[in-house]
């Protein structure tokens, strides 16, 4: 064993088994629509990755680098589900190695360990390890990204000159994972701005006595950076996407329709934290012991001047605006742009303070109650912490972190896998009879698992020819009634219901069952499932 893992073997332990516990999560569900678009219409559907990112541009809201990566990684290891969602397992890996390497840097090594083991069975951090989609990357880069930042910060020459800010290969490194940050998702921007505010605070009291206008331009030019690069790279696709999906009033609303704390609460404390009954106990306990390390951190950074203030102090304030701020900024935008979209995957960033914070509230409860105790009696809780540090992480995991990470592992997503074997079941039992497929859906996904049935059998007995297209309910313009001569030539009409559910179609029901025979159901109680059809007028 080398020195380096010997040193950390902790944390070596916790990304093997968390990598393990992941993997084995990786083969239970099937694909569902979502992680479609990412592997068959913006993915191996095209012969080249610029082609798939071509079809992304034309398509999607969404930046290209996931996708980019994604293709690639897809030539390499396949398309299977343990394949294309052990990309995500890996990024969420490499979040949790780069949250210790931060937290270890600027808290040390037990207060890492304890964070990286919370985080690692967070709710986040799990369910977006198993799915093929961007979030993981976010995770990963985000992480990366303010452990470069206190890299870059400490290496940095006091007073900062241009030179020494601008070449300096931490201060490219952090542009990199920046720029990254913004080609896998926009919503990262809210990522970057709180970063932004960070660094103009570090600047203005680190150097007091520096020009004000200085500190604050080069506070904009480290944030600003990346920006530029997404608007070289992506900024037309951006604008035009943008500006097609506004035109629609896709993110329209009342304003305002929600406040920052509630945001925060919602989508990144509820999303990430969801505990037993208890835990509308728990959590004020945890924000109470919160403000008590600030207002300690605050009375230091007094007492001392802020030139003297320790890298702990700065990096509690950096943990406080990643995990918040964010939400503070997307309201802003929202509200004077008079539009806003919101989802708690877009806030995934705002997970990995989270554990940091929790490890840091709780030590600010044990010193509290040692400095209570000691005052009556010899005994020290806070020797018996450092004593057992290890045994109170792994019970903090348990209560705040599991609850969460076991929904993660547990959540029910659509069975397009367990749709297309009843079809192909249905199908192959029935030889005699010719059979027509549509799907319930925006595009047809079960094409993917069917392919594979048939691949693993020689033969591909049934493909989706059509869809009940959502915009038939407005429009009344039904394929399977343009196409009536073409499914007659079959015997029975297969409509699967996926993604979309069958309440969301009453008016192609009724239409389906004016034109054909209903023959036999097989529908989860969620309404996903499919409806065989006899093609004979009823």
């Amino acid at each position: 064993m080398s020195p380096l893992v010997r040193e950390h073997v902790g944390i070596v332990l916790i990304l093997v088994l968390a990598f393990v516990m992941r993997s084995f999560l990786s083969t239970w569900p099937s694909f569902w629509h979502d992680e479609y678009l990412s592997i068959y219409y913006y993915g191996n559907y095209y012969k080249s990755a610029l082609a798939a990112i071509h079809s992304l541009a034309q398509n999607s809201v969404h930046p290209p680098l996931y996708q980019f990566i994604l293709y690639h990684w897809m030539d390499w290891f396949g398309d299977s589900e343990l394949a294309t969602r052990t990309l995500s397992n890996l990024y969420v890996a490499g979040a949790t190695l780069c949250l210790y390497a931060f937290t270890d840097r600027v808290y040390g090594r037990r207060v890492a360990l304890a964070a990286a083991l919370i985080f690692s069975l967070m709710y986040m951090s799990i369910r977006y390890a198993v799915e093929v989609r961007s979030y993981a990357q976010t995770l990963f880069l985000a992480s990366l990204s303010s452990w470069l930042l206190f890299e870059f910060l400490a290496k940095l020459l006091r007073p900062a000159h241009w030179k020494a800010l601008l070449f300096n290969q931490w201060f490219v490194l952090l542009t990199l994972a920046n720029a990254a940050l913004l080609l896998t998702h926009y919503y990262n921007v809210f990522f970057l701005g709180a970063q932004g505010l960070f660094v103009l605070i570090y600047f203005l009291t680190r150097h007091p006595r520096l020009g004000l206008i200085t500190e604050v331009v080069k506070a904009a030019v480290v944030s600003a950076v990346p920006v530029l690069v997404l608007l070289s790279t992506w900024g037309a696709v951006m604008a035009s996407m943008y500006s097609r999906y506004d035109s629609r009033g896709k993110y329209n609303a009342g304003f305002p329709s929600t406040d920052p704390w509630t945001m925060f609460n919602k989508f990144v404390l509820s999303a990430n934290l969801k505990l037993a009954s208890f835990g509308k106990w728990l959590l004020p306990a945890i924000a109470v012991l919160l403000v008590a390390l600030a207002l300690r951190l605050a009375w230091d950074a007094y007492r001392r001047g802020w030139r003297h203030v320790p890298d702990r102090t700065y990096g509690t304030l950096y943990l406080a605006i990643w995990a918040f701020v964010p939400c503070l900024l997307a309201f802003l935008l929202f509200f004077f742009a008079s539009a806003e979209r919101y989802s708690s995957r877009y806030f995934i960033f705002c997970t990995p303070p989270l554990a940091v914070l929790i490890v840091l509230a709780f030590e600010e409860g044990i010193r509290l109650l040692d400095g209570a105790v000691s005052r009556f009696t010899a005994v020290r809780p806070a020797r018996h912490y450092l004593r057992n540090a290890l045994i109170y992480a792994a019970i903090i995991a348990l209560v705040i972190a599991v609850p969460g990470g076991r929904k993660a592992a547990s959540i029910a997503k659509v069975d397009f896998r367990g749709t297309a074997s009843r079809i192909e079941d249905i199908v192959r039992s029935d030889p005699e009879h010719s059979y027509i497929l549509y799907e319930a859906n925006w595009r047809a996904t079960l094409d993917y698992y069917l392919s594979h049935f048939g691949r693993k059998k020689r033969n591909v007995l049934i493909t989706v020819s059509d869809t009940v297209h959502p915009k038939g309910e407005q429009s009344r313009d039904f394929t399977f009634e343009a196409k009536q001569d073409e499914i007659r030539k079959h015997d029975y009409l297969i409509v699967a219901f996926t993604h979309k559910r069958l309440r969301g179609f009453p008016k192609s029901l009724k239409r389906l069952g004016e034109l054909y025979t209903p023959y036999f159901k097989m529908l989860s109680p969620q309404g996903r499932g499919l409806i065989v059809y006899k093609t004979t007028k009823p």
